[in-house]
């Protein structure tokens, strides 16, 4: 009994044990799964610290490579303004010795001028008596003859006349000064020369002393632009498109205003193309509220007004509009209505004191291209002779200019040009062409295309007037590419202008007779004609007059 009842106890404690194992294992899977997802949200806490720490890290490395492009951006401006102050000081250097050039030019000059005086006394001197028999008579010297005066079409023979004043009638003084051609500019006024390339997108310039003048400097200093031969042909306006804010280069590079309504602005470019052959809509837009004139006139002023600072800091005591010569490039294609318009920008923009200024020449691009061709290439490989023919391709911003040229002895280049008077009608010419007066828009040829002309060459012609009172006479100036052109309306006649001569302007022509016979003179020069108009017979020159006539006029 008693081994029964231990048994049984025995079994009842293993039992218990067996529960108690039981309950011990499943706290021990509780207390697993409880550490497992312990494990996890402490996995978790850690990934999210250690993206955190990434997070950082990353931004840490940004700030150093902003930091780094900074240095290098540093370094860069440091850079920049250390060329800059290189550029800076070579130019000064360079401008130093400009200004040693500059004097010794100065002195030289001086010693040519003390010398012309000197010899001008002595001259004075031997004409003293001449002179002194003409007490009530003054002599006009060169330098003070306006330019009216050079270009007026009275006796060429001499640029110095004296007045008699008992009868208020101008003599020529012949035995002061000598002769110098007519159609020359003033050379004695003349001391510095200045080459203007006015480009569709590019212009620039090159300026050379009268008494050295192999010695020609081109600018290469524009404002905020070193080192270019040119600059940009640009315009920057303010908001009415009244006043330029900026040209060349600075017009380009000038960043729109945040201000309202101010990034409509647009920098104006490619107006000169305005003046070409071109139809309208293939030329560039410009803002209502521009005209292309004006737009050329204010590049002109702009660039007018460095070239006057760069003249006066290289040469002292010099009077722009009395001691420059200013001569512009054209187009070859440019028309005289388009080189009138272009004299006209010329005046309005300051560069000359009047429009008829004889301190403005114009020359071709080819031409001026040809003429750098001949003295330089042609030179260097020994082809300056007659019948040379030599291609010219100039290769602009906006146009390409090809031009053929031939030297037809003495250096010189040919010219071919075309003019047109009016005739009377004669026999044989179509009765309907006959106008109520008897007369007849004829075509009277005066120079025939394909002639070789001499600079300031003459031709000649005489007219006789409707009557030998006639006050005044006008003709009508056309020119054409055909050979057998007969009358004034014909295809491919064009209207160059209006020819005036006032037959009675002053009180010589009632002194000089009847005027049966007007002798007719027109000079070719390199880039005008001229015309001389006078009595055959009394041999007096009459009061002269050209109009332009604009294309879209006709």
């Amino acid at each position: 009994m008693d081994l029964l009842k231990k048994f049984d106890e025995l079994n009842n404690r293993l039992s218990t044990l067996l529960e108690e194992n039981k309950e011990l294992k499943r706290q021990n899977k509780n207390f697993q799964e409880e550490n497992h997802v312990l494990k996890e949200k402490l996995n978790e806490r850690d990934y999210e610290n250690l993206q955190e720490e990434n997070k950082k890290l990353k931004q840490h490395v940004l700030n150093l490579e902003h930091q780094k492009n900074d240095q290098l951006r540093k370094y860069k401006n440091l850079q920049e303004e250390n060329e800059s102050l290189n550029m800076r000081e070579t130019q000064f250097q360079q401008h130093i010795q400009n200004l040693e050039k500059q004097k010794s030019e100065q002195f030289e000059i001086f010693s040519q001028n003390l010398e012309k005086a000197l010899g001008k006394l002595r001259l004075d001197d031997l004409h003293e008596d001449n002179v002194n028999n003409s007490k009530k008579d003054f002599i006009l010297s060169s330098d003070e003859l306006d330019e009216d005066n050079v270009n007026n079409p009275e006796k060429d023979e001499s640029l110095n006349y004296m007045k008699d004043s008992t009868i208020q009638k101008v003599t020529i003084k012949k035995e002061l000064i000598p002769p110098i051609d007519k159609s020359s500019f003033n050379k004695d006024n003349i001391r510095v020369v200045v080459g203007l390339d006015f480009g569709t997108t590019y212009s620039g310039f090159s300026y050379c002393h009268v008494a050295d003048s192999e010695n020609i400097t081109t600018n290469d200093q524009w404002p905020e632009n070193f080192g270019n031969l040119k600059t940009n042909t640009v315009l920057q306006y303010d908001y009415e498109y009244d006043r330029v804010e900026s040209w060349g280069l600075p017009a380009l590079a000038k960043r729109p205003s945040r201000r309202k309504n101010e990034n409509r602005k647009r920098p104006v470019e490619l107006f000169k193309l305005h003046l070409s052959n071109l139809s309208e809509n293939l030329k560039p837009h410009l803002p209502n509220e521009l005209d292309y004139k004006k737009a050329i006139t204010d590049y002109l002023h702009e660039i007018g007004k460095f070239i006057k600072e760069t003249i006066e800091l290289r040469f002292q005591g010099i009077d722009f509009h009395k001691h420059v010569l200013l001569v512009l490039t054209v187009p070859t294609e440019y028309l005289e209505k388009d080189i009138d318009i272009m004299r006209e920008c010329v005046h309005n923009a300051g560069l000359i004191a009047k429009r008829c200024s004889n301190k403005l020449q114009f020359t071709t691009e080819s031409e001026a291209a040809a003429i750098y061709c001949m003295q330089n290439v042609l030179k260097e490989h020994d082809l300056l002779t007659s019948g040379t023919i030599f291609m010219i391709v100039d290769c602009g911003g906006g146009t390409i200019d090809i031009t053929i040229r031939k030297l037809i002895g003495n250096n010189q280049l040919g010219e071919v040009t075309e003019s047109t008077v009016r005739n009377y009608w004669m026999e044989g010419d179509p009765i309907e062409r006959k106008l109520r007066n008897g007369c007849i828009d004829r075509f009277h040829c005066i120079a025939k295309r394909g002639t070789q002309v001499d600079t300031n060459e003459e031709f000649t012609t005489f007219f006789t007037p409707l009557s030998p009172m006639q006050a005044k006479v006008c003709f009508k100036i056309y020119y054409t590419t055909k050979d057998d052109a007969k009358y004034c309306d014909e295809p491919g006649m064009t209207l160059l202008g209006k020819f005036g001569v006032y037959l009675a302007d002053s009180d010589e022509s009632s002194k000089s007779g009847l005027l049966d016979k007007l002798f007719f003179a027109f000079i070719f020069g390199e880039m005008v004609i001229s015309f001389i108009a006078r009595n055959e017979i009394s041999g007096q020159n009459y009061k002269t007059y050209f109009e332009v006539i604009p294309s879209d006029s006709l």
